[in-house]
Parts: C-alpha cells; sequence; structure tokens
C-alpha cells in the first residue's frame, strides 16, 4: 500500500470525498472530459474502470485542528496502483484544485 498526507484547508473532510467521488465517477466514463485529458496525456484509464473509488484509493482522516484537516490517500487497488497514483497526480488532484481552489488541498512531507 502507498501513502500520501495532505491537508485540507479549505473544504472539509466530506467535502473532499465527495468531489473526489465525483471526478473518480467521471473517471468510469471513456467519454468524460477526464478521461479524453487522460489520453492526452498517455494515461491508460482502463485498470481502472469498474473499480469503485474506495477499492482504488482509500482516504482517512488522521487529525484536524482549526481550519485544517490531515488526511491520508492510500493507493490500495491491487495490480494497479501505478495506475491510480498517475490518475491522482495528473487528473484528479489538478481537478480537486481547480474545482476547489489551488490551496483547498497541499502535499505534506
Amino acid at each position: 500500500m502507498n501513502e500520501e498526507h495532505y491537508r485540507l484547508t479549505k473544504l472539509s473532510f466530506q467535502e473532499f470525498i465527495t468531489e473526489l467521488d465525483a471526478i473518480w465517477a467521471e473517471l468510469q466514463n471513456p467519454a468524460s472530459n477526464i478521461s479524453k485529458k487522460a489520453r492526452e496525456e498517455g494515461i491508460d484509464l482502463s485498470p481502472l474502470r469498474g473499480l469503485k473509488r474506495e477499492a482504488a484509493i482509500q482516504v482517512e482522516s488522521r487529525e484536524s485542528g482549526f481550519d485544517v484537516t490531515a488526511i491520508v490517500m492510500a493507493f490500495v487497488a491491487h495490480g494497479v496502483v501505478e495506475a491510480v497514483k498517475a490518475a491522482w497526480t495528473h487528473l484528479i488532484a489538478p481537478r480537486i484544485k481547480e474545482d476547489l481552489g489551488e490551496d483547498s488541498i497541499k502535499r505534506e512531507g
């Protein structure tokens, strides 16, 4: 299992999960804009299609403070971790920042 740590600064944990799930649903549709962007960037999403988001990316809130929530993203999809990480790095995280603000999520470490 691969983990990455992030801070949510301008959105709640639930808002983040809602956005993540919406983007994941778009990834499942080969005709969606995000799927088109994946093809342009050479990212093969076919191994991820049919996977539930929770089977590929598990998110856990570890601690919270004043307007900041620390989360752990665990990339757990057996056999397709690299595809999941590529989708996260090049498609999902940039889309979250575009939709919810550049400083809404920040990687730690």
